[in-house]
């Protein structure tokens, strides 16, 4: 997101890094609001949501020729949203994209099945607790959709779509495994092992609650000795052939890496490749994934600036790269104070 509340897309092609203007090219109506930005592809194209300044939902739609926008909201008559939490994913049932409602706190779900775009409230659905602050995080897998959130006494809660009894469920997490409360930033994946979120405690550790059969919980900050997160870090992960790996800032504001191999490491990604300190301000800014050429990490710097921590698979070495500089000068991205603007 720009200093000018545009969205933008880093787009590297296999030869060059280019900046695109989406919010421009869609000639969307509303500037973001500030908060963040989720998104997939899938067989239809390229979807971006976001909160929008009129606190409504928006995609940003490429479907192979042209960009296009659509206010998700109004589509479906749905209710105003807060900037702060947002995220989506696709499966074989649809499009999937969870927020917050701005009057009630309660959780919404925008579902597009193919045919038409649905608005439910599945918090008022399962009678469970409301949203109380942070991030939330989800994914679909073999049995259901899941939604992970913080809620009252900041407890860990999930929806949770069951495949089986196609019912939604309330469940708090913290409750059943009396897990330490949750502070604010959350990543959450399926893999073969099983079904993970990651979230920062009050203490400003690391912790994953882990479902395999059970619902477990463990300490990666202690079981590491890694360092302690930044207050307001953001967290994000995923797995690949080589493990699980989960990316957060730390109160230095170093990008860390907790790393399972079957056993748990915990890297200092900043030191190995000199990269910039991070902007920690409103929780950050973090993403990741992994490909065929390696592991890609992209942060905000103090200076505004998007880095790439690239860990390449055919070589084996972490780089640190300055996209904004690469792209010839994208424009800043929204840090520091302005993530506050709604």
């Amino acid at each position: 997101m720009g200093a000018n509340q545009h969205v933008y897309q880093l787009y590297w092609n296999g030869a060059t890094e280019t900046n695109q203007d989406l919010t421009l090219a869609s000639r969307a109506t509303y500037s973001a609001s500030g908060g963040p930005i989720t998104g997939f592809s899938n067989a239809t194209g390229e979807h971006v949501y976001y909160v929008d300044g009129n606190n409504h939902v928006s995609q940003l739609y490429w479907n192979g020729t042209t960009e296009s926008n659509q206010d998700l909201t109004a589509l479906t008559g749905g209710v105003s949203a807060w900037w702060n939490a947002l995220v989506s994913f696709n499966d074989t049932y649809g499009e999937h994209v969870y927020n917050v409602g701005y009057s009630n706190n309660d959780i919404y779900q925008l579902f597009w099945n193919g045919k038409q775009e649905f608005n439910q409230n599945l918090t008022s659905m399962t009678n469970g607790a409301r949203y109380l602050w942070g991030a939330i995080a989800g994914f679909s897998s073999s049995d259901g959709q899941h939604l992970y959130y913080f809620g009252p006494q900041n407890h860990i809660y999930q929806l949770y779509w069951s495949k089986t009894t196609g019912a939604e469920y309330n469940q708090d997490l913290t409750a059943m495994t009396g897990a330490p409360q949750g502070a604010g930033a959350m990543a959450a994946i399926n893999d073969a092992s099983g079904e993970h979120v990651w979230y920062n405690g009050d203490n400003q550790h690391i912790y994953e609650l882990t479902y395999s059969g059970a619902e477990t919980w463990q300490d990666l900050t202690a079981r590491t000795s890694g360092a302690l997160a930044a207050s307001e870090t953001a967290i994000t992960a995923f797995s690949d052939t080589y493990g699980e790996h989960v990316y957060y800032i730390g109160a230095n504001q170093h990008i860390y890496h907790l790393y399972n191999n079957g056993n748990w490491f915990a890297q200092d990604l900043t030191s190995w490749t000199n990269a910039p300190a991070a902007d920690d301000m409103c929780g950050g800014k973090l993403t990741a994934f992994s490909n065929a050429n390696g592991q890609h990490v992209y942060y905000v710097d103090v200076d505004g600036h998007v880095n790439q921590l690239y860990w390449q698979s055919s070589t084996g070495h972490e780089f640190n790269q300055d996209l904004t500089n690469l792209s010839g000068g994208a424009p800043l991205a929204l840090f520091g104070p302005y993530c506050l603007l709604e």
